[in-house]
Protein backbone atom coordinates (compact mmCIF):
# COMPACT_ATOMS: atom_id res chain seq x y z
CA UNK A 1 0.00 0.00 0.00
CA UNK A 2 1.07 3.71 -1.03
CA UNK A 3 0.97 6.15 1.84
CA UNK A 4 0.84 10.27 2.08
CA UNK A 5 3.44 10.41 4.71
CA UNK A 6 2.22 13.46 7.27
CA UNK A 7 5.27 16.15 7.81
CA UNK A 8 4.50 15.96 11.80
CA UNK A 9 2.92 14.20 14.16
CA UNK A 10 2.22 15.93 17.89
CA UNK A 11 3.36 13.92 20.69
CA UNK A 12 3.56 14.31 24.55
CA UNK A 13 4.71 12.82 27.71
CA UNK A 14 4.75 12.75 31.26
CA UNK A 15 7.99 11.38 32.86
CA UNK A 16 11.29 10.36 31.77
CA UNK A 17 12.55 6.77 31.39
CA UNK A 18 16.25 7.72 31.74
CA UNK A 19 18.08 4.44 30.67
CA UNK A 20 21.80 5.32 31.71
CA UNK A 21 21.17 7.89 33.83
CA UNK A 22 22.31 7.53 37.98
CA UNK A 23 20.27 8.65 41.26
CA UNK A 24 17.09 8.82 42.96
CA UNK A 25 14.99 10.14 40.19
CA UNK A 26 16.42 8.22 37.94
CA UNK A 27 15.61 4.80 39.29
CA UNK A 28 12.22 5.70 40.41
CA UNK A 29 11.62 6.66 36.85
CA UNK A 30 12.93 3.42 35.77
CA UNK A 31 11.29 1.41 38.52
CA UNK A 32 7.77 3.23 37.81
CA UNK A 33 8.05 2.38 33.96
CA UNK A 34 8.42 -1.61 34.91
CA UNK A 35 5.40 -1.26 36.59
CA UNK A 36 3.21 0.74 33.73
CA UNK A 37 4.28 -1.86 31.26
CA UNK A 38 3.50 -5.03 33.06
CA UNK A 39 -0.01 -3.60 33.65
CA UNK A 40 0.29 -2.58 37.44
CA UNK A 41 -3.31 -1.02 38.21
CA UNK A 42 -2.70 1.26 40.61
CA UNK A 43 0.56 2.82 38.56
CA UNK A 44 -1.41 3.27 35.99
CA UNK A 45 -4.15 5.28 37.44
CA UNK A 46 -1.96 7.42 39.23
CA UNK A 47 -0.13 8.26 36.21
CA UNK A 48 -3.68 8.75 34.45
CA UNK A 49 -4.64 11.58 37.36
CA UNK A 50 -1.49 13.06 37.02
CA UNK A 51 -2.33 13.07 33.14
CA UNK A 52 -5.61 14.83 34.07
CA UNK A 53 -4.08 17.23 35.88
CA UNK A 54 -1.47 18.32 33.90
CA UNK A 55 -4.36 19.06 30.87
CA UNK A 56 -5.83 20.88 33.51
CA UNK A 57 -2.89 23.33 34.71
CA UNK A 58 -2.93 26.19 32.39
CA UNK A 59 0.93 25.95 33.48
CA UNK A 60 1.60 22.69 31.67
CA UNK A 61 2.99 21.77 28.70
CA UNK A 62 0.23 19.86 27.62
CA UNK A 63 -2.59 21.93 29.24
CA UNK A 64 -5.54 21.20 26.83
CA UNK A 65 -3.69 18.95 24.75
CA UNK A 66 -6.45 16.08 24.57
CA UNK A 67 -9.73 17.35 23.06
CA UNK A 68 -12.27 16.64 25.05
CA UNK A 69 -13.93 13.94 22.51
CA UNK A 70 -11.35 12.58 21.37
CA UNK A 71 -11.06 8.36 20.73
CA UNK A 72 -8.13 6.52 23.29
CA UNK A 73 -6.80 4.30 20.28
CA UNK A 74 -4.20 2.14 22.23
CA UNK A 75 -1.22 1.32 19.98
CA UNK A 76 -0.49 -2.37 18.84
CA UNK A 77 2.44 -4.50 20.45
CA UNK A 78 4.71 -5.53 18.89
CA UNK A 79 2.98 -9.23 18.07
CA UNK A 80 -1.16 -9.84 17.00
CA UNK A 81 -3.27 -9.60 20.42
CA UNK A 82 -4.14 -12.95 21.71
CA UNK A 83 -7.02 -14.14 23.85
CA UNK A 84 -6.18 -12.75 27.55
CA UNK A 85 -2.86 -11.49 26.77
CA UNK A 86 -1.66 -8.27 28.41
CA UNK A 87 -1.70 -5.00 26.12
CA UNK A 88 -0.12 -2.09 27.83
CA UNK A 89 -1.16 0.44 25.68
CA UNK A 90 -4.70 -0.34 26.10
CA UNK A 91 -4.43 -0.68 29.90
CA UNK A 92 -3.63 2.90 29.73
CA UNK A 93 -6.71 4.08 27.99
CA UNK A 94 -8.57 2.33 30.34
CA UNK A 95 -6.82 4.54 33.28
CA UNK A 96 -7.04 7.79 31.24
CA UNK A 97 -10.89 7.37 30.63
CA UNK A 98 -11.69 6.42 34.12
CA UNK A 99 -10.28 9.73 34.61
CA UNK A 100 -12.47 11.33 32.22
CA UNK A 101 -10.02 11.53 29.61
CA UNK A 102 -11.57 10.81 26.20
CA UNK A 103 -14.66 9.84 25.16
CA UNK A 104 -13.99 6.10 24.27
CA UNK A 105 -11.17 3.63 23.99
CA UNK A 106 -11.21 2.31 20.31
CA UNK A 107 -9.27 -0.33 18.96
CA UNK A 108 -8.53 1.03 15.60
CA UNK A 109 -5.59 -0.77 14.71
CA UNK A 110 -3.71 -4.19 15.45
CA UNK A 111 -0.51 -6.00 14.86
CA UNK A 112 -0.93 -8.09 12.18
CA UNK A 113 2.81 -9.79 11.97
CA UNK A 114 4.99 -9.53 14.96
CA UNK A 115 8.18 -7.74 14.96
CA UNK A 116 11.02 -7.87 17.61
CA UNK A 117 10.53 -5.76 20.41
CA UNK A 118 12.01 -2.63 19.96
CA UNK A 119 14.41 -2.56 23.56
CA UNK A 120 15.48 -5.72 22.08
CA UNK A 121 16.92 -4.61 19.45
CA UNK A 122 20.81 -2.62 19.54
CA UNK A 123 20.63 1.09 18.46
CA UNK A 124 20.47 2.00 15.45
CA UNK A 125 19.14 -1.39 13.96
CA UNK A 126 15.18 -0.59 16.11
CA UNK A 127 12.23 -1.14 13.97
CA UNK A 128 11.43 1.89 11.75
CA UNK A 129 8.52 3.30 10.61
CA UNK A 130 8.30 1.13 7.18
CA UNK A 131 8.49 -2.18 9.42
CA UNK A 132 5.55 -0.85 11.38
CA UNK A 133 3.79 0.18 8.66
CA UNK A 134 3.95 -3.44 7.07
CA UNK A 135 3.02 -5.23 10.25
CA UNK A 136 0.31 -3.07 11.62
CA UNK A 137 -3.17 -2.92 9.69
CA UNK A 138 -6.67 -0.94 9.88
CA UNK A 139 -9.40 -2.57 12.00
CA UNK A 140 -11.80 -3.56 9.47
CA UNK A 141 -15.22 -2.80 11.52
CA UNK A 142 -14.04 0.75 11.90
CA UNK A 143 -16.81 2.46 10.46
CA UNK A 144 -17.13 6.16 10.84
CA UNK A 145 -13.94 8.39 11.79
CA UNK A 146 -14.27 10.43 14.85
CA UNK A 147 -13.36 14.21 15.10
CA UNK A 148 -9.94 13.34 17.11
CA UNK A 149 -7.75 10.57 18.16
CA UNK A 150 -5.49 9.86 20.74
CA UNK A 151 -3.07 7.38 20.79
CA UNK A 152 -1.32 5.96 23.25
CA UNK A 153 1.36 4.12 24.09
CA UNK A 154 3.71 3.27 27.60
CA UNK A 155 6.80 4.72 26.18
CA UNK A 156 8.29 6.97 23.31
CA UNK A 157 11.85 6.58 22.12
CA UNK A 158 12.31 7.44 18.55
CA UNK A 159 8.37 7.75 17.78
CA UNK A 160 8.57 5.26 15.08
CA UNK A 161 5.30 3.04 16.09
CA UNK A 162 3.45 5.98 17.11
CA UNK A 163 4.36 7.65 13.38
CA UNK A 164 3.60 4.47 11.63
CA UNK A 165 0.35 4.29 13.71
CA UNK A 166 -0.94 8.24 13.03
CA UNK A 167 0.37 7.21 9.03
CA UNK A 168 -2.39 4.71 8.86
CA UNK A 169 -5.11 6.61 10.70
CA UNK A 170 -4.35 9.74 8.78
CA UNK A 171 -4.42 7.98 5.60
CA UNK A 172 -7.64 6.41 6.49
CA UNK A 173 -9.16 9.49 7.85
CA UNK A 174 -7.68 12.56 6.43
CA UNK A 175 -9.74 14.94 8.31
CA UNK A 176 -8.97 13.71 12.14
CA UNK A 177 -7.09 15.24 13.79
CA UNK A 178 -4.40 12.92 15.44
CA UNK A 179 -2.45 13.36 18.29
CA UNK A 180 0.14 10.64 20.43
CA UNK A 181 0.67 10.83 23.98
CA UNK A 182 2.92 8.29 25.62
CA UNK A 183 3.02 8.02 29.80
CA UNK A 184 7.02 7.80 29.47
CA UNK A 185 9.66 9.69 27.09
CA UNK A 186 13.10 8.34 26.85
CA UNK A 187 16.47 9.94 27.81
CA UNK A 188 19.42 7.91 27.00
CA UNK A 189 22.37 10.06 27.16
CA UNK A 190 21.80 12.14 30.18
CA UNK A 191 24.36 10.97 33.73
CA UNK A 192 21.53 12.59 36.01
CA UNK A 193 18.04 13.65 35.72
CA UNK A 194 16.66 16.40 38.30
CA UNK A 195 13.04 14.69 38.13
CA UNK A 196 11.64 12.00 36.66
CA UNK A 197 8.18 13.41 36.39
CA UNK A 198 8.58 15.96 33.53
CA UNK A 199 5.90 17.01 31.21
CA UNK A 200 6.60 17.17 27.61
CA UNK A 201 5.09 18.23 24.59
CA UNK A 202 7.13 17.74 21.14
CA UNK A 203 7.00 16.22 17.34
CA UNK A 204 7.42 13.34 15.74
CA UNK A 205 9.38 14.85 12.18
CA UNK A 206 9.57 13.36 8.91
CA UNK A 207 12.48 14.31 7.49
CA UNK A 208 14.80 12.66 4.99
CA UNK A 209 12.53 9.32 4.59
CA UNK A 210 13.25 9.21 8.96
CA UNK A 211 11.35 9.90 11.64
CA UNK A 212 13.32 11.88 14.78
CA UNK A 213 11.64 12.78 17.89
CA UNK A 214 11.81 16.39 18.34
CA UNK A 215 13.42 17.82 21.21
CA UNK A 216 14.67 14.99 23.26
Amino acid sequence: MTFSYPSSVSVGAIAVYATRAQGEHAEIGRKACQRVKIGDSPINAYMARRVREEIASESSPLHAYVLPRAALVPVPGSAPPYRDGLWTAREICDALLAEGIGSAVQVMIQRTTAVAKSHLQPMGKRNDHRTHLESIGLVSDVLAPPDSILLVDDVVTKGNTFYACATILANAFPETDIRALAIFRTRGFPNTIEHWFEPWLGELRFTGGRVDRWPD
